[in-house]
């Protein structure tokens, strides 16, 4: 399944309020009709990071371990459960180089060379 009708059927499913339809059928016209109740708009529940994560991997599965990367953190797991995101960061920013790690479980080695360097 290519990428647009996966995202849409996940759309599909966050739905607040779905329409609704009805066959209309007029026997003396001899006529069928499909007829839709539309909410006046369309609002979707929020993504959780796991099921943005597992939208962006069914998209790049492919790849994952085509791409030559020093970073060991990109893996299926931690695309999977949202640790990478490819259009904005969890502040809503977009982001500029849209592979960067956005949260992972890091050392606290790393956490303190981060620390010691600010």
């Amino acid at each position: 399944m290519s990428a647009i009708p996966r995202l849409l059927g996940r759309a599909n499913l966050k739905l607040k309020r779905r329409p609704s339809y009805h066959t209309i059928f007029d026997a003396t016209l001899g006529e069928i009709f499909i007829d839709a109740q539309l909410p006046e708009c369309m609002e979707l529940e929020e993504y959780s990071r796991e099921e943005l994560g597992e939208i962006l991997y069914a998209n790049v599965s492919d790849y994952v371990n085509k791409i030559p990367t020093p970073d060991k953190n990109f893996t299926k797991e931690n695309i999977v459960r949202g640790a990478y995101h490819f259009l904005f960061d969890e502040k809503g920013d977009f982001m500029f180089n849209s592979m960067d790690l956005v949260w992972a479980q890091r050392s606290k080695t790393d956490r303190r060379k981060k620390t010691a360097s600010q």
